[in-house]
């Protein structure tokens, strides 16, 4: 099973090539686009979100 950035970034690609061919007078083609949307957001809702940035060098972060 790929991983879970994998998968995002393969989402990420059908997602851009869905838009790009993604036509208003095509329901189909805006459903997949909102479908794949979707899907990227549950993705990311899953991304674990415990991590926080280092401060930064220059203002007092790292000593």
């Amino acid at each position: 099973m790929p991983s879970l950035f994998d998968q995002i970034i393969d989402t990420l690609a059908q997602l851009r090539a869905a838009r790009r061919h993604a036509h208003p007078d095509r329901p189909r083609s805006l459903t997949r686009v909102e479908a794949l949307e979707d899907n990227l957001n549950r993705l990311l809702d899953r991304v674990p979100r415990t991590v926080e940035a280092p401060a930064h060098p220059t203002r007092g972060g790292w000593r």
